[in-house]
């Protein structure tokens, strides 16, 4: 129980960690957009032109990088919650091996035979 709910809880913060990385993608494409404009414009014996060109590059470049940084984590958090899914996976599944197997044994064909995997618990 409280494992499916970390895990949901995992699963919501993956979701917003996403939208963010999308969010910062998408300012990262219309700075270089932007950029892309602005080179087309220029003339590189005005100095205006050219200060501004400088300023949008580096804003592009700020930009890069917060959407290298943003899409990195939001990758480490997709790994986490994947890891915690197999994890949860793999507990409930060893749940219902035991379980089936408990159930198996207790069948009247198998309480004949008392083999293979069952053990008596006398």
């Amino acid at each position: 129980m409280i494992l499916e709910f970390s895990s949901k809880k995992q699963s919501k913060t993956a979701a917003l960690q996403w939208k963010k990385m999308e969010h910062f993608r998408t300012e990262f494409r219309a700075s270089l957009l932007w950029l892309d404009n602005i080179s087309q414009e220029l003339n590189p014996e005005d100095r205006d032109q050219l200060e501004k060109f400088r300023k949008v590059q580096s804003l592009t470049r700020e930009k890069r990088v917060e959407f290298a940084r943003m899409k990195d984590n939001t990758i480490q958090k997709i790994e986490i919650l994947a890891a915690s899914r197999i994890n949860l996976l793999s507990a409930r599944l060893e749940e219902y091996h035991i379980a089936t197997q408990k159930i198996t044994c207790s069948l009247p064909i198998n309480a004949l035979k008392r083999g293979g995997g069952c053990k008596r618990k006398d």
